[in-house]
């Protein structure tokens, strides 16, 4: 899924509003990293994504980033777009 952070049509930002990582072990220069994302709920105005960094089948990194919903020009929260929230639903339903 590609999530855009500014929405200018519908006037949207998702700013990050918080951020989280452990580091429990370390990754070299020219090591493969796959990182996973878990959104574990529907979004509202405000919403969590879950990150774990592995290399080598090893995590090395776990955290999280808080992400809300606003209206670009008035820096104001407001709620997820319709589409956005539908994407998400028919993502979850698949599964």
């Amino acid at each position: 899924m590609d999530f855009p952070i500014r929405n200018l049509k519908d006037n949207i930002g998702l700013p990050v509003i918080e951020a989280y990582a452990k580091f429990v072990s370390s990754a070299k220069y020219d090591d493969v990293i796959v990182i996973r994302t878990l959104l574990n709920n529907i979004p509202t105005v405000r919403f969590k994504i879950d990150y774990e960094i592995f290399c080598n089948d090893k995590t090395i990194v776990t955290g999280f980033t808080v992400h809300s919903f606003v209206n670009i020009e008035k820096m104001k929260p407001v709620r997820p777009p319709e589409k956005f929230i539908e994407m998400i639903k028919r993502n979850y339903e698949s599964k």
